[in-house]
């Protein structure tokens, strides 16, 4: 089973924004969805379905599989996920991936406690 940490590349805060840099690896999909639920995103909200290929019949996602990070799917592409307290940009380029929480009322403890435990500082 893959690590469930991963090195972060860079960190940019405001009072309303959070950005994290991270290196285009494979076990960010499972630290962005639990990131997400973390943060209070239900399962309804598409993030279940986050990074996983889905089934044509049911018109579901498959849990037990993940798409490929580095497939055609993730190579410059933008996903957003919004509640009523974060609107998330989760930005896919070649070698690294960027997510951006916004928000109205500053976040940025919460968010980094959320995100914190999947940095590994190797």
């Amino acid at each position: 089973m893959e690590n469930k940490k991963i090195k972060i590349l860079e960190i940019s805060k405001s009072e309303y924004r959070s950005e994290y840099v991270f290196p285009k690896k494979q076990v960010l999909f499972k630290i962005i969805r639990e990131t997400l639920f973390k943060l209070g995103f239900k399962k309804n909200e598409g993030v279940i379905g986050f990074g996983r290929p889905w089934d044509q019949k049911s018109e579901k996602p498959i849990l037990n599989k993940e798409e490929n990070i580095n497939g055609k799917n993730y190579n410059d592409r933008i996903i957003h996920f919004s509640n009523n307290k974060y609107s998330i940009e989760i930005i896919f380029f070649s070698k690294k991936v960027v997510l951006i929480f916004n928000y109205k009322k500053d976040q940025q403890q919460k968010i980094s406690k959320s995100i914190g435990g999947f940095i590994s500082d190797k």
